[in-house]
């Protein structure tokens, strides 16, 4: 099965999204896939939506906006993954999230 997960991989202060893809072939071999979004946020709102607890009204909308965008991206990708495995690469990753955004 496999499993996503979003990270802000840049060190500037606007950046995309990274997906990063894993998906377990064997007991040993595990695929991981970094694929860039194009879901743009600032650093300071990427860090603030990830904690648990947000009093700020505002920001606490932000982040039910971003995870729907993000769940959105996940379930798209998970529901086009193909049955086999050796089809999961870079270069499918990517081409599924532009799918998903054309």
């Amino acid at each position: 099965m496999a499993t996503i997960k979003f990270y802000y991989r840049s060190t500037k202060e606007t950046a995309n999204i990274t997906l990063r893809l894993m998906h377990q072939v064997s007991k040993e071999e595990i695929i991981s896939i970094y694929g860039r979004t194009k879901f743009r946020i600032d650093k300071s709102t990427w860090n603030e939506t990830r904690k648990k607890t947000i009093k700020d009204a505002e920001l606490r909308n932000s982040k039910v906006d971003i995870e729907k965008e993000l769940t959105n991206l996940e379930n798209f990708v998970l529901s086009n993954t193909p049955a086999d495995i050796r089809e999961i690469n870079k270069e499918w990753l990517t081409d599924t999230i532009n799918e998903y955004y054309n």
